[in-house]
């Protein structure tokens, strides 16, 4: 039981530190590139939101697969952007 009892207790310790290594590279800067690789990402994804729900709410009645493909590029865009936001400029 106590080996049982180490081995998640290492788990956690494990965890928290790469939460602590993302929120460290949350707040670091970025390098440009993927400044602009976000606020590119964030736009698709902003747009493809707006037309998933004014179809929905207007009932616009487009194609299901159009709607499909922007659902997954909403998710795509989040990604990007959650990705680029976690690079970290290096000092060299």
């Amino acid at each position: 039981m106590d080996k049982l009892k180490t081995y998640y207790q290492n788990k956690i310790l494990l965890l928290y530190k790469v939460i602590e290594v993302i929120k460290y590279r949350w707040k670091a800067e970025s390098p440009e590139f993927f400044k602009k690789i976000k606020k590119l990402s964030i736009k698709i994804g902003g747009s493809a939101s707006a037309v998933v729900i004014i179809n929905s709410t207007t009932q616009l009645n487009l194609n299901i697969n159009l709607i499909t493909a922007l659902s997954y590029l909403i998710a795509i865009c989040a990604a990007i952007a959650g990705t680029s936001q976690l690079t970290v400029k290096s000092n060299t």
